[in-house]
Parts: structure tokens; sequence; C-alpha cells
């Protein structure tokens, strides 16, 4: 495995951090809404298009049994496990 592919090692604290900083109606969700609301407000200059794929990208192993249960917001175990890795749209890092 290279060093770009390895996890990264975020602590816990940090990524709770970061959750609560997204989730500002408080639900315990992260939406795609307020996803794009935190890129924009970060000046992170990512399109939204590379948002929207990052957000299916982090919700891709969810158990899905109905339709609208895509477009859920991330939970926080979501948001823990997709800045752990690599987004594949990333090719900087």
């Amino acid at each position: 495995m290279s060093q770009r592919d390895a996890p990264l090692d975020i602590p816990v604290e940090v990524v709770e951090k970061l959750f609560m900083a997204i989730d500002v109606d408080l639900d315990d969700r992260v939406s795609i809404d307020e996803l794009h609301g935190y890129v924009k407000l970060s000046g992170v200059p990512l399109e939204e298009d590379v948002v929207d794929e990052m957000f299916l990208e982090a919700s891709k192993n969810r158990a899905i049994i109905h339709e609208a249960q895509k477009h859920l917001g991330l939970t926080f175990e979501e948001i823990q496990h997709a800045v752990r890795g690599r987004f594949s749209l990333n090719v900087h890092t």
C-alpha cells in the first residue's frame, strides 16, 4: 500500500468538531446542502459536482431499503470513515 492510499489517522475529537461545524440544523446528520454550505463557507476550492460525488461516496456502504434513503444525511460514522480515507477524485494528496 502506498503512502497515498494509506488511511489517515485523525483523532475522533477532530472529526467530532468537523461534524458539529457542518451539522448546522443539529439533527445528527450532515445533509448535502449542509456539506455544500460548509465547503463554500470554508473557502475550499471544490466544484459542486465534486462535493456531490464526495457525499455519494461517503454514503455508498449504507444499507438501502428505500430509494429516499440514498439522500439521507451522512451520519457521524460515515463522516468519520470518509475523512479517514482518501477521496478518489483528489489527485493532489
